[in-house]
């Protein structure tokens, strides 16, 4: 299996990944404010801020109304993101939900998540660990614990259930892995 950290590059706080996922909405040609997805995105990372945050008397406030915000952006756009996800900077949903994606998923940085996406856990409680510069079209089910490599493609109404190397297309049902070459890569000569 893939290892994928999540981890924000030099420490990054949330709020510069939500900055950085606003930059990359920009730089796909999406607004933020008045696009369902960013308010996803935005109510994720506020969640994330408050369970990071010391538990107290001071940060009670904020913890109960992100986890409002949170529930209700969910309600509005359809975007479920699960509490213990871990998602790197520039996360990109250009449409509301549904959009599922189970609380022990791993996503890199610079992903594009489409509109009917499934990220669900496996029998175990496991879920997908999927690398950078992922795109994730309409209606794709990722199920259980597998990874997806770097630059990876998963191609509408798919279903994968094992994993799919970095730079390859998964498409069908069951996904069938269609080989290509890892973003970045220079063609043999």
């Amino acid at each position: 299996m893939t290892t994928v950290s999540t981890a924000l590059p030099d420490r990054l706080s949330h709020w510069a990944a939500l900055k950085a996922d606003a930059e990359r909405y920009r730089q796909e040609g999406f607004s933020t404010w008045d696009n369902l997805g960013f308010w996803g995105v935005t109510a994720y990372r506020l969640q994330s801020m408050s369970r990071d945050m010391d538990t107290g008397l001071l940060t009670l406030p904020f913890r109960i109304a992100s986890a409002l915000i949170w529930r209700l952006v969910s309600l509005v756009t359809g975007i479920n993101i699960g509490k213990g996800a871990e998602i790197g900077p520039g996360l990109v949903l250009p449409h509301a939900g549904p959009i599922w994606v189970a609380d022990a998923t791993k996503i890199g940085s610079n992903c594009t998540v489409l509109h009917g996406v499934t990220i669900g856990e496996g029998t175990n409680g496991a879920a997908a660990v999927i690398g950078n510069r992922v795109w994730l079209s309409p209606h794709a089910s990722i199920i259980g614990r597998l990874s997806i490599g770097d630059g990876a493609s998963v191609a509408a109404n798919t279903l994968v259930i094992t994993d799919v190397p970095a730079g390859a297309t998964a498409i069908g049902v069951p996904a069938k892995i269609i080989p290509g070459r890892a973003a970045g890569a220079k063609p043999a000569a």
